[in-house]
């Protein structure tokens, strides 16, 4: 069952919600933890907050706000056991982001096992879009061609084509731009 991570109708499948009219991007969020407090308690507790920040509404030109993430803060007192597949049962769907919990279900079960119970843990969550952005383009020296797939010359910080680069040393054990010594005879 998949739901709509705007309106939360549910349906076997997002491309068939037929009262659902959002459009569904691929950007998918990176779960950043920016706070955590583990402490001792006198039971075991778990508390969450999640927030949004940076979401883009695709064909707009304007940032909007953040939607809030549907449950922004969660209590969890009296908890059995920090075991990852507990926490994930109990945080699943109560979080309705099945990344999400499997994250922060591994986190607390990591945590709890480092310090004796029961224990307070509580996480600050913030979930940013992941925005993947192409590398910059370099020249190479030798050759003069565009590429992502340069190799740094040994001895200096100049890049280069990695067969350009064996083709020169084949010559000379200088760098072509710095004339620094690349390789000692």
């Amino acid at each position: 069952m998949e739901t709509c991570a705007i309106c939360f109708e549910e349906s076997q499948d997002l491309e068939d919600m037929p009262n659902c009219s959002h459009v569904v991007s691929e950007i998918e969020e990176l779960v950043c933890i920016d706070a955590r407090v583990i402490r001792k308690s006198t039971t075991n507790t778990v508390e969450i907050r999640v927030t949004r920040r940076n979401v883009i509404t695709l064909g707009s030109d304007t940032t909007p706000s953040p939607r809030p993430f549907p449950t922004p803060h969660l209590l969890l007192t009296n908890v059995i056991s920090f075991d990852e597949d507990y926490m994930n049962l109990l945080l699943y769907p109560t979080l309705p982001d099945r990344n999400l919990c499997s994250i922060l279900s591994f986190e607390i079960a990591s945590e709890a096992k480092r310090v004796p119970g029961p224990l307070y843990i509580s996480f600050d969550v913030t979930l940013r879009p992941e925005i993947f952005e192409e590398p910059d383009m370099e020249t190479c020296a030798i050759c003069f061609e565009e590429s992502q797939d340069l190799e740094d010359m040994p001895n200096c910080s100049h890049v280069f084509h990695d067969y350009c680069m064996h083709e020169w040393l084949c010559r000379t054990n200088h760098c072509p731009l710095c004339r620094a010594v690349i390789m000692e005879d």
